[in-house]
Formats: structure tokens, sequence, C-alpha cells
């Protein structure tokens, strides 16, 4: 979940499909991946922007104590079945990946500036709609320079994260579904929709 909470989810999705026996690890995985995005969110708020912790903190640690229970009873349900393989993981500090990291933080940064000036928070919102189908990180750093330099409150900033948590967990629900199968969704949706 630290590299990639993304491809952790498509990897396990695809290890368990078709392997009723490996759901329960693969849902746990693949739930414990996603809550480590709220986890690094947050450390990315205290390195970043630790002004907005007291608004953010709450909002987080909501989304960890209603889907930990979910993560846990997923867990003990199959705590003594068969486990996945451990997939092989690439090097998140690959040169094209900070680029391309770097260049989607560039667009969301403008477009969250400028949809802010032309349609305020609002505008914020949608791009964080938008942006949190791939990736919640550079619409995060967005929000916190926005509310650093007071375009935007710090509630106005927290909730374009949740926006983008939110979209982002609907297209990681829709990884499970297609590369896992109906049955490892059903397993994991509950967990999304807690978090």
């Amino acid at each position: 979940g630290l590299v990639s909470s993304t491809a952790t989810t498509l990897v396990y999705s695809r290890g368990a499909r078709g392997k009723p026996e490996l759901e329960g690890t693969a849902a746990t995985v693949i739930l414990l991946a996603n809550l480590v995005v709220l986890l690094r969110l947050s450390v990315l708020a205290v390195a970043v922007m630790p002004s907005i912790l007291p608004t953010m903190v709450p909002v987080m640690l909501a989304g960890l104590a209603a889907t930990l229970p979910v993560a846990w009873l997923t867990w003990r349900k199959h705590a003594e079945g068969p486990a996945l393989e451990n997939p092989e993981l690439t090097n998140p500090t690959d040169l094209p990946v900070a680029l391309g990291f770097g260049a989607a933080y560039a667009v969301i940064l403008m477009a969250a500036a400028w949809l802010n000036d032309l349609a305020g928070v609002a505008g914020v919102y949608m791009v964080a709609l938008v942006s949190g189908l791939t990736d919640v990180d550079a619409i995060s750093l967005s929000s916190f320079r926005l509310f650093g330099d007071g375009r935007v409150t710090a509630a106005g900033a927290v909730m374009a994260i949740v926006v983008a948590l939110c979209s982002n967990a609907v297209v990681k629900a829709t990884i499970v579904f297609v590369a896992g199968g109906r049955s490892l969704g059903m397993r994991c949706v509950t967990g999304f929709g807690a978090m």
C-alpha cells in the first residue's frame, strides 16, 4: 500500500480470481493497502502542511476507525487458510514515475487554482473528483498548497481530499469486481464503503 494501493488492489484481485480459498487473504490485503492511504496522507500533511492537521486528522481517524473492524473481521474469517504469494513490486522512485507524478501534480495544481478562481471551492472539488480517479496524492498536495496560500479553508482542502478518496475508492472497487470477480468484490465493497 505504501508503493501503490491501486497496484496492490489490482495484483491481489487478479491473484484471487477463480480461487475462493484465496479471496479472504486478497480482501484483507486490499483493505489494509487502502487504509495505508489514509495514514500516508496524514504523514504527508505533517511534512507539508501541519497547520491542516486539526481539521484533517479527525476525518482520517474516522475512516480508519470505520474500516479497521471490517479488515479485522475479513482477516479473522480466513486466518487459517492458504495465503497468496507476495507479488514483485517495482521501485516507486524510478525517474519516469517521479517525472509523471511531477507533471500530474503541476497540472492538477494549475487546474485546481484556476477552477478555484472560476468557481470557488466547488471547482477544487470538481478537480478532486476527476483526479481521484487515478491518484489522491497530487490533489492532496494541491489542496495543501491552496490552503497554505489562503485560497481555500482547511475544511475546503480536507473536503477536496475526501472527494478524491471517495472517487478513488469507487475506481478500486471497480478494479476488484472486474479483475477479481463478484465474490471478491462483495468482500471488499463493505470496507471501501466504510472508509
